[in-house]
Order: structure tokens, then C-alpha cells, then sequence
């Protein structure tokens, strides 16, 4: 019986040590893993300006997204923009949010580059094809790098160059506007949208008044 016990515990050790090296391994592993993802988070923080713009086009490239983004596509954008420009775009989805429950049909608001179906990202609304980062430089204490863009349709090209404008954000960089090439930016023109929306809903809601007899049913929360 004893020399069946010592036996077994023979035959078990080497079994333990190799279940012992395997976590060992796995351990190991697992600290690559991290450094590796400690590292990438250190060169997003330390990386240029220039990076950042070549980064954002790459990703905008592969964003299934026309006009300004919805809630439910914020999440691919967020890292990108900064807080200012994610707020403009949760009050444009306010906005077409309460338009659609209070009108039907509703009503169309903001057709112009802000609309859904349109390209606020570059100053085209079709978007563009081909992109290079050009220039960057400080411009009135904040980071801007060129964008050249090339939109190509039936063999035709048309270039221009937009201007992305950086600020730091806990501790990286954010897009806080985008300069479009004919004048006006993303931002400037998200905002007047939504004043021209403001207008617009009490306007409809007037003529829905006069139509139904119903009370409009205090609109101030629509107002940007």
C-alpha cells in the first residue's frame, strides 16, 4: 500500500510542474499583453498632431456614417472630437429625436452639410476618396494640420484641403473643429443648424396649430 502511494506520487509531480510552467507561461503572456497595451496607450498620448489627423481619416473611412452622427454612432466618433463638437451632435439628434415625436410627418430639419444624409467631416457632401496629411503648425495657441483631399467620380478629381484645429483632452489630443476649405467649419455650422431648427419647430408647430386646433404644448424645450 505505501509503495503504491509513493508510486502515484511520482507519477503526479512532474504533472504539477508542468501545470506550474504552463501558468508561468500564461503569466508571462499576460504581462506581454499588458506592456504591449500600456505601450500603444503611451504613443496615443505622446502621438503628433499630424498622427492623430491621419489616424482620424483612416477610421472615417470605415465609419458607416452620413451627416452628423446619431446616438447610436457616437461611440465610433467620441475619441476623435472633443466635447464641444459631441455636444453639437447630441443636440442635433435632441432635435430630430423631438421633431419626429411631435410631427408627422416630421419635419425635415437641417438639410443643408449637417443633414443625415450629407458629409460634415470634409467640405463635400458626397465625402472624399483619397486623403494625405499635409502641413501642421500653432495657429493662435493650438495645433492645425492640412488635410488634402481628392474626391474622384466618372474619372473626374476634385482636390481640396481642409484644416483639422486640435486641443488637449485628459492628456491627448481631440479635433475641436474642422476648417472647411470654401469657409464655415464642422462646428460653426452644426450650431447654425440648430439655431435655424429653433426657428423652425415653433413656425411648424404654429401651422399645426392652425390646422388641428391643438395647443403647440410648450415648445421652450426645443430651443438650442
Amino acid at each position: 500500500m505505501t509503495a503504491t502511494i509513493l508510486t502515484r506520487s511520482r507519477s503526479l509531480a512532474p504533472v504539477r510542474r508542468r501545470g506550474a510552467r504552463r501558468s508561468a507561461k500564461k503569466m508571462r503572456a499576460l504581462f506581454v499583453i499588458i506592456a504591449i497595451l500600456s505601450s500603444l496607450s503611451a504613443a496615443r498620448a505622446d502621438e503628433a498632431p499630424s498622427e492623430f489627423a491621419r489616424r482620424f481619416y483612416v477610421a472615417h473611412q470605415t465609419w458607416p456614417i452620413r451627416g452628423v452622427p446619431t446616438s447610436e454612432d457616437e461611440g465610433l466618433v467620441s475619441e476623435f472630437f472633443g466635447i464641444e463638437i459631441i455636444r453639437a451632435f447630441r443636440r442635433v439628434n435632441e432635435h430630430r429625436k423631438l421633431a419626429a415625436e411631435r410631427y408627422v410627418p416630421p419635419v425635415n430639419l437641417m438639410k443643408q452639410a449637417w443633414a443625415h444624409e450629407g458629409e460634415v467631416f470634409c467640405d463635400n457632401w458626397e465625402g472624399f476618396t483619397h486623403f494625405s496629411i499635409g502641413k501642421s503648425r500653432i495657429e493662435e495657441g493650438s495645433w492645425i494640420v492640412e488635410a488634402h483631399l481628392e474626391y474622384v467620380e466618372r474619372g473626374e478629381s476634385y482636390r481640396w484641403t481642409d484644416v483639422l484645429v486640435f486641443d488637449r483632452a485628459a492628456e491627448k489630443w481631440v479635433i475641436s473643429d474642422i476648417r472647411y476649405s470654401r469657409g464655415g467649419t464642422l462646428l460653426t455650422s452644426i450650431l447654425e443648424g440648430l439655431e435655424t431648427a429653433g426657428r423652425e419647430i415653433p413656425t411648424t408647430a404654429a401651422a399645426q396649430k392652425s390646422k388641428t386646433g391643438e395647443h403647440d404644448g410648450g415648445l421652450k424645450g426645443l430651443q438650442p
